[in-house]
């Protein structure tokens, strides 16, 4: 029950964050997911609301990729999450951070779902890959 929560609660952040316009929004919207997951403390809301924001002003300046040129879109958002996720994990406390693989877990499972909700559909497949990009 616990994981259909949190997915539900994830899936929901990710469609309101695409929906919000500005990369501060972005970030707030962001910013209020890992609260939730991980009740962050002010000094931590704060360094991530710094990370959040710089990465969301960084995926704004590769959007126009995405159309020009989709493979490299998709390689460098792989690197702005592989730094999202490690810029999460460094700031979590230990406590904080066993529960660390549990929220990559419920990102993995919404990815999963999503992927096997657009091939059902038809989506192709760079369409799909793009899409799935866009959850983190």
């Amino acid at each position: 029950m616990k994981k259909t929560i949190v997915f539900a609660a994830i899936f929901f952040v990710a469609a309101g964050v695409f929906a919000q316009s500005s990369p501060k929004e972005k970030a707030e919207a962001n910013l209020t997911e890992l609260n939730n997951f991980f009740q962050l403390d002010e000094v931590q809301k704060s360094s991530a609301m710094s990370f959040l924001t710089k990465k969301y002003q960084d995926v704004e300046e590769i959007q126009d990729l995405k159309t020009a040129d989709p493979e490299k879109y998709l390689h460098k958002r792989a690197i702005l999450t592989e730094m999202y996720f490690k810029d999460v994990r460094l700031l979590l406390s230990e406590e904080q951070a066993r529960l660390f693989s549990v929220w990559t877990k419920s990102r993995s499972d919404l990815k999963n779902d999503l992927f096997k909700q657009l091939q059902s559909s038809g989506v192709s497949q760079m369409d799909l890959r793009l899409q799935i990009a866009e959850i983190d």
